[in-house]
């Protein structure tokens, strides 16, 4: 996996009335307790990404 050329600005807080659900993006592991086929091809020594919002 590469990075994404851009520029990281921080938000405004002032620009907001209440505070906006940001995305999260978080790499960890997981371990299914049983074989489904939605896990199949993945390798789970390299983690996966999860979103949260």
């Amino acid at each position: 996996m590469s990075t994404v050329d851009g520029t990281v600005k921080k938000f405004d807080s002032d620009m907001f009335v209440q505070k906006p659900n940001l995305p999260h993006l978080n790499k960890n592991s997981i371990r299914p307790a049983i074989p489904h086929p939605i896990f199949k091809n993945i390798d789970f020594e390299q983690g996966l990404y999860f979103l949260y919002t």
